[in-house]
């Protein structure tokens, strides 16, 4: 029996191999949960600091080129889970997280209220270092939060 060797069923093999390996290799999460982020570079140097108290987004502000910018958020889930945490976008890149992966431990009750739960909560720090050469634009992306129970 003679062998002849097709470039499609190779072609198809390597599809199937690669989705069975991304598909293994990567865990499903059972809740997404997105918080949209900017930053607006700016030219010159900046002299103020720029708070933000904005619940609803992650917004780093009005920066010049090389600076650097930290913001933080307390993340909470109604189960235990393992959490990693990616960013998105158009300056994902410059975007430094810590830690961006944890695990939270399952909900606990208190036991002198009997009724009141206590959900453990991680503290995330978001870390933007922007390139010199950064073009003066405003860039925005999601900060993704992948829970898997």
């Amino acid at each position: 029996m003679n062998f002849v060797f097709k470039p499609n069923f190779l072609i198809s093999s390597v599809i199937l191999i690669s989705l069975i390996l991304i598909t293994g290799c990567t865990p499903e999460c059972t809740t997404i949960n997105y918080v949209n982020t900017s930053i607006e570079i700016e030219s010159g140097n900046l002299t103020h600091i720029g708070l933000n108290t904005n619940r609803d987004s992650l917004n780093f502000g009005k920066v010049s080129p090389g600076a650097v910018v930290e913001r933080s958020i307390n993340v909470e889930y109604s189960k235990p889970a393992q959490v990693k945490v990616t960013a998105e976008g158009d300056f994902s890149s410059w975007i430094n997280i810590i830690p961006a992966e944890f695990s939270l431990s399952s909900p606990k009750t208190n036991q002198e209220m009997n009724s009141e739960i206590t959900l453990e909560t991680k503290l995330i720090y978001f870390t933007v270092i922007v390139p010199e050469q950064a073009l003066i634009k405003k860039y925005s992306g999601k900060i993704k939060f992948c829970f898997q129970e």
